[in-house]
């Protein structure tokens, strides 16, 4: 039987692939006690600063997550989305159900990503993450 894997095991390799795909990105990893209610994660790329927070649906309903929707990190979520960018990046990863979603803070009750791709493919979701990162206006 196989280990579970951990979320910074899904984030490692996907901030891994962002930056050998973009190499002049700043991607700065900050989930730790200190930084609680921030997203864990910070990508600036060619003038803009998205934030993504990373979470792992191993089983049960996948809009029933623990901690997602609710307390100070959501509601700074919802607040960098309404300011600038702000995701939850979420890997499914059940034994028939291997996906990585990007959904919008906003859309976190309704099953509704915002874009989606089927298993691990980290380099295909990647190329996602740039063109809903870079298509934002500055402000």
């Amino acid at each position: 039987m196989a280990k579970n894997k951990l979320e910074g095991d899904f984030t490692g390799k996907l901030l891994a692939t962002y930056r050998k795909t973009y190499l002049n990105a700043i991607v700065f990893k900050i989930a730790d006690r200190i930084t609680l209610g921030i997203p864990d994660t910070i990508i600036t790329l060619e003038g803009y600063t998205a934030f993504f927070e990373m979470k792992v649906i191993r089983d049960g309903d996948l809009w029933n997550l623990k901690g997602l929707g609710k307390g100070i990190q959501h509601n700074t979520c919802m607040k960098l989305s309404e300011q600038g960018i702000c995701w939850y990046v979420v890997f499914v990863d059940r034994k028939d159900d291997k996906r990585i979603l990007l959904v919008e803070p906003r859309d976190i009750y309704i099953e509704n990503p915002a874009w989606e791709v089927t298993g691990h493919d980290y380099k295909e979701f990647v190329k996602f993450m740039y063109l809903e990162h870079s298509g934002m206006v500055k402000s």
